[in-house]
């Protein structure tokens, strides 16, 4: 009963709150903030960005192109709405209980990782390098997020079939 255009809006909008995301663009937002480099901040700024945005594809191409494969399936959507409910759940649960239990935020483990890179990228001098930094530090990032984020593209793109969108 919701138009295509109404549920995209309303999915991007509820994955936007993704908390994996949210510390990446944060950490990312500081360090740029103290470069003072415009320039800088908008190749670093928009690398992420455009690289998030085609990893995001990516990954939503491969769900579209599964569900193409197997089909329309009424105990698929039932899963993805369980999945999605479920993860939904845990991330409201951090806002609560922060990192006591189940959690779907990118691991401390993995957060100095992050934060290496992206101060070597804003500390390099040679652009085309923090250019490149920047991509696999974004397409990494992407990488490790998806975890946090995994049921709201499936149901999406498991919608699109539904609406007679092929490949």
């Amino acid at each position: 009963r919701v138009s295509l255009g109404q549920l995209t809006l309303v999915l991007g909008l509820l994955d936007s709150l993704n908390p994996c995301a949210i510390w990446v663009l944060t950490f990312l937002l500081s360090l740029l903030a103290h470069t003072r480099n415009r320039k800088k901040v908008l190749l670093v700024g928009g690398t992420f960005v455009v690289v998030s945005g085609v990893v995001y594809f990516a990954f939503m191409s491969a769900w579209l192109s599964l569900f193409n494969v197997i089909g329309m399936h009424k105990a698929i959507t039932i899963i993805l709405g369980g999945v999605a409910i479920v993860m939904g759940l845990i991330n409201l649960k951090e806002l609560f209980f922060f990192k006591k239990g189940v959690s779907l935020m990118i691991p401390d483990s993995a957060k100095p990782k992050i934060a290496s890179r992206a101060r070597k990228i804003l500390s390099e001098q040679n652009m085309l390098l923090a250019f490149v930094g920047t991509a696999v530090l974004a397409g990494f990032a992407n990488v490790v997020e998806l975890g946090c984020t995994v049921g709201l593209p499936a149901i999406f793109t498991q919608v699109l079939p539904s609406r007679g969108l092929g490949t």
